[in-house]
């Protein structure tokens, strides 16, 4: 699975390991029964609208984002066994480590950037 970096609207990168779940299949299975998710990585679903946390075993930060990667809602520290609203607005969802939200001040309206990490050493260098 491919992985991407995520920036804020600071320019500052808020998860650096983020797999991609585009497939049915990848989106379905999303984070169930998956290891806690590490500080720096989380799982971008496209396109999802409302995630769920079934057979999970931690907490999870849950980003909505609609087609201009522009924050909709933000649920965190959404526990286990819990069902999230339909975000009608929402084409996508970034799920993240708990905390990771409050961590780097994201706020619902924040545009975000997602980069492929070859992109960001490029930028980087040049």
């Amino acid at each position: 699975m491919d992985t991407i970096h995520v920036r804020n609207s600071n320019n500052k990168i808020i998860a650096n390991n983020v797999a991609i779940a585009a497939r049915f299949f990848q989106r379905a299975r999303g984070l169930l029964l998956s290891k806690p998710l590490k500080e720096g990585a989380g799982l971008w679903i496209n396109p999802c609208n409302a995630v769920h946390t079934f057979f999970m075993t931690y907490s999870i930060d849950v980003i909505f984002l609609d087609k201009n990667m522009r924050i909709t809602n933000i649920l965190e520290n959404m526990s286990p066994w819990r069902v999230s609203p339909i975000e009608k607005n929402a084409q996508s969802v970034l799920e993240l480590p708990a905390g990771t939200a409050k961590k780097h001040s994201v706020t619902i309206g924040e545009q975000l950037v997602f980069q492929l990490p070859d992109t960001n050493k490029k930028q980087q260098q040049g």
